[in-house]
């Protein structure tokens, strides 16, 4: 994954991450795990903007810092042995069943198959599933 890191002032950098699904995985990540010196995270379509504490700079250490969150795949990590739901044409972007979870695929199509998941037809029916 391509990141640039863009400083926008002594104390701010700007995250570019591809999409909006990897911003988000790294905004849930440094939530989930904050990084020392961190005052503020705030996300937009592809872009973190990450504010650090008073007196500390952001620096190449900060950026570093934020880029092994991103190399780690906490998605993975906090996902293992739990169920995923998931839709069809999510499912069929990923091309392939996750393994160690319990994949749920919803869809409104009550002839389709995947092998390997449980098939809901609403979000409700994958709660139950």
């Amino acid at each position: 994954m391509t990141l640039r890191f863009l400083p926008v002032g002594p104390r701010t950098l700007l995250v570019e991450l591809p999409d909006l699904d990897a911003t988000l995985a790294l905004f849930d990540a440094l939530a989930a795990a904050p990084l020392p010196g961190i005052a503020e995270v705030i996300p937009a379509a592809r872009t973190l903007m990450v504010r650090s504490a008073p007196k500390r700079l952001a620096d190449g250490r900060l950026a570093a810092a934020i880029a092994t969150r991103v190399r780690r795949r906490p998605g993975k990590r906090l996902t293992i042995g739990k169920p995923i739901v998931m839709g069809r044409r999510t499912f069929e972007a990923i091309g392939r069943v996750l393994p160690h979870r319990h994949n749920i695929v919803v869809t409104r199509d009550h002839s389709y198959v995947a092998e390997g998941c449980t098939i809901a037809d609403s979000a409700e029916g994958a709660l139950s599933a």
